[in-house]
């Protein structure tokens, strides 16, 4: 029934589009970044200098780097998946305890075969970003502690990896509800194997830092920002960006559990006025992005209307219509900037459109088209 509710306000949503005319937002943008100052400005915490890197290790073929905090409940599980790997690799298992308070350190002191960094809390990136520190694998593996692996985890995504020379090697998750007690989603791709840049396929696979491997030498130069929430981005911005070998394995080799406590949960707060880190986190990606001297092509036009799009949408849909409003204009202002000419999707057109004529209402409709388009496909 909800399915088919989706599918009709979708239906009413793609004929409004064509004759949505609303007034432009009158703000200058030197102006709504004034008045998104006075509300709020992300800490600085973090600079790209301070980057520290191990040697690698011929023999490590991955690293597997966990950060942890107050994850008792589902760690052992967790822990027990990794370290019970049927993998004729050589893997290492980097543990940050970011200062848990629970029973997390002494579930992980119950693991000899593991290198445990016990440290402060400072939050997920800097868990990781110490994790990347120490890490001495020719590739990357970012497990959260409350999700588990696959047995063919390690062996299935190194396979690929060093069979097609990849630097990125994705694969399919379930979403397990914690609540429910059952799989609630199923997040496939067909098999994928692209050599050269990604380009406008970039938005077709997720950019969460889990469910894959990662060559080391793309994280060489870049890391974390430890100062904004919804830290994933990094990996569309810039790493899908750096890669000039993709692949993709149609099987389910993780589990995503949802549970109220998770990382993803503890950062969907709409209503707090930090969700408008995703605005600025988007143009520090964009300095860093110039810094690497990433084209700007259409990956990263494609990249930014939609994070700019539906994305930043969802992200602030409960702040005040007025904040709404600036940090809109600010997104136009970006959008201007980096626009590429290319062939674009139905709701990627009108989302172009939205930005081009400053028209909020179009934003927001458009927006919501490719929401409900989301949500259809995740039934």
């Amino acid at each position: 029934m909800k399915k088919l509710i989706y599918k009709i306000a979708r239906f009413l949503i793609k004929l409004i589009l064509p004759i949505v005319r609303t007034p432009a937002v009158r703000i200058d943008v030197k102006e709504a970044e004034r008045e998104i100052s006075k509300v709020y400005q992300p800490k600085e915490m973090f600079e790209l200098e301070d980057i520290q890197n191990s040697e690698i290790d011929e023999k490590i073929d991955l690293s597997i780097i966990v950060p942890v905090y107050n994850a008792e409940k589902f760690l052992k599980k967790c822990m027990d998946s990794i370290v019970n790997q049927k993998t004729k690799y050589h893997f290492e298992v980097i543990v940050v305890n970011d200062g848990s308070k629970d029973g997390s350190l002494k579930i992980l002191n119950n693991y000899s075969n593991i290198k445990l960094i016990d440290k402060e809390n400072q939050g997920v990136a800097v868990a990781r970003n110490i994790g990347m520190d120490n890490a001495k694998g020719k590739y990357i593996a970012f497990i959260d502690s409350d999700d588990e692996i696959n047995e063919l985890y390690v062996e299935k995504l190194l396979d690929r990896a060093y069979e097609k020379k990849a630097d990125i090697v994705k694969c399919n998750f379930v979403e397990y509800s914690v609540e429910n007690q059952a799989i609630i989603k199923y997040e496939r791709h067909k098999e994928v194997s692209i050599s050269g840049k990604i380009e406008e396929n970039i938005t077709e696979f997720k950019g969460f830092v889990w469910g894959g491997i990662i060559k080391r030498e793309l994280w060489n130069d870049v890391r974390f920002l430890p100062q904004y929430w919804y830290e994933d981005m990094i990996v569309r911005f810039i790493l899908f960006r750096r890669c000039s070998q993709f692949e993709y394995i149609n099987e389910d080799l993780y589990v995503y559990r949802n549970h109220s406590n998770n990382i993803s949960k503890s950062i969907s707060k709409t209503e707090d006025i930090r969700c408008l880190d995703h605005l600025f986190l988007v143009k520090e990606l964009l300095k860093i992005s110039d810094e690497l001297k990433l084209e700007k092509d259409i990956a990263l036009y494609k990249v930014l209307l939609q994070e700019l799009g539906t994305i930043l949408w969802l992200r602030t849909r409960d702040l005040s219509k007025q904040n709404k409003k600036y940090a809109f204009v600010v997104a136009c202002d970006i959008i201007e900037k980096y626009k590429v000419e290319f062939m674009l999707k139905f709701h990627e057109k009108y989302l172009e459109k939205a930005f081009e004529k400053q028209d909020f209402t179009l934003w927001k409709l458009a927006s919501i088209y490719t929401m409900l388009g989301v949500k259809i496909g995740n039934e």
